[in-house]
């Protein structure tokens, strides 16, 4: 998808969606209030206890509190378009910020009521078609519409959005259930004071894990311009499909760990993790060589000046590498009630490099950005892993897997 809208849109231009795309996946972060993971958290316990109506009370208050925000969030932007404090391809980013939330909380409903496919599929295959197929008139130079140099900001940030709020309204008509819950007569109870104290915690660790990429192309757009923070927000893109499988991983592990750790089965636990880290750290692996070998004619897929983003691409893909080596480090803290703990670890690893971005860019160039963000994300994920085995008696890292995989072959010897 992004290829494609930098295959239709100028540098310079791709720069300022680049930027204008961070900033409101960053708001949708704390637009989300970490409902998202909330639900992913007790839908499951609820689910086993057989209480529906708590599970009803939960969906019903989040997706208030969601319309709320998301609403407050969208209309703030407009208005500071309209005052000329923000150009008006981030007043639009209103659209997207909508969209992004709702996205993420459905696909932790759907996840957590044992529904994969439909949670992710929408936003992470159906909207990307979706685009592409809107920036084809453009890639392809065709003259239907007039577009001059390209598909503009503007008009960018409004399909991206608004096609991503139409693939959100569909996928939540395809579970009728969920629908009753939300506009059925069914008794509901709310527990919003235990639901608030944990949520807290959650919505801090859900805007600081990936927001702390998208902070760091804002940062680089405010220390250099917008329209030259493109060439980071290729790289940041294009690493990221290196946290594909610890993410696709955890998409099946959280729920399972919730019910593991509940029920006191550590040891099978552990067992469970070592195995996910294994399946996702080969082929991230993999795929970092390849990146090693092919990345500046990955990246020229963006338009031939994205080639020289390749050090970037490289620096911020260590990161990833250390994440998926790590495993299922944050998973595990929010699952078992440890979210304000791994709160503090990615808080305080972030911190200090991501403040230092601006005067960093200034002296040393967007090396330094990419190699804050790479830094903070290894410093959390390293010093997570360490807390969990020693705390929790599950070891997540790479080291864990193949301390488990030599101990079932001394089984089977």
């Amino acid at each position: 998808m992004f290829v494609a809208l930098a295959r239709a849109m100028t540098p310079s231009a791709y720069g300022e969606f680049g930027f204008t795309f961070s900033l409101a996946t960053f708001i949708s972060l704390v637009s989300g209030l970490g409902l998202g993971m909330l639900a992913l958290r007790f839908i499951p316990v609820y689910a086993s206890e057989g209480d529906h109506a708590a599970s009803r009370g939960l969906l019903r208050s989040s997706y208030v509190a969601i319309s709320t925000v998301t609403l407050i969030a969208a209309a703030a932007l407009v208005v500071l378009a309209v005052l000329s404090i923000v150009p008006w391809y981030v007043g639009t980013a209103g659209l997207l910020v909508i969209g992004m939330t709702f996205a993420d909380f459905q696909a932790g409903v759907f996840r957590a009521k044992g529904t994969l496919i439909l949670a992710q599929a929408p936003r992470d295959v159906a909207w990307r078609l979706i685009v592409i197929l809107l920036c084809a008139p453009a890639m392809l130079g065709l003259e239907a519409i007039p577009l001059g140099d390209g598909i503009s900001v503007d008009l960018a940030v409004v399909l991206c959005g608004v096609s991503l709020i139409a693939v959100v309204m569909v996928q939540l008509c395809l579970r009728p259930d969920i629908l009753r819950d939300l506009f059925g007569r069914q008794r509901a109870t709310y527990a919003l004071k235990r639901w608030t104290s944990t949520s807290w915690g959650l919505w801090l660790n859900g805007i600081l894990q990936p927001g702390a990429a998208q902070i760091a192309v804002v940062l680089l757009g405010i220390a250099l311009t917008p329209a030259e923070s493109g060439s980071l927000f290729a790289a940041v893109k294009t690493a990221t499909l290196l946290s594909f499988f610890l993410a696709a991983s955890n998409l099946v592990a959280a729920p399972k760990i919730a019910r593991m750790w509940h029920e006191g089965r550590a040891k099978s636990l552990e067992r469970y993790c070592a195995s996910i880290t294994l399946l996702a750290a080969v082929p991230t692996i993999a795929m970092y060589c390849l990146y090693i070998a092919f990345g500046p004619w990955i990246l020229s897929l963006f338009g031939g000046e994205y080639a020289d983003s390749y050090p970037l691409l490289l620096i911020v893909g260590a990161g990833q590498v250390v994440s998926a080596l790590s495993g299922q480090t944050a998973i595990l803290m929010s699952m078992t009630g440890n979210e304000r703990r791994l709160l503090l670890f990615v808080a305080v690893s972030n911190a200090i490099p991501l403040a230092l971005i601006i005067p960093g860019v200034w002296l040393f160039g967007e090396v330094f950005a990419a190699s804050a963000l790479a830094l903070g994300m290894a410093t959390w994920n390293i010093v997570t892993a360490f807390w969990t085995r020693r705390n929790l008696g599950v070891d997540t890292s790479i080291l864990g897997a193949l301390k488990a995989l030599r101990h079932r072959g001394e089984l089977e010897s």
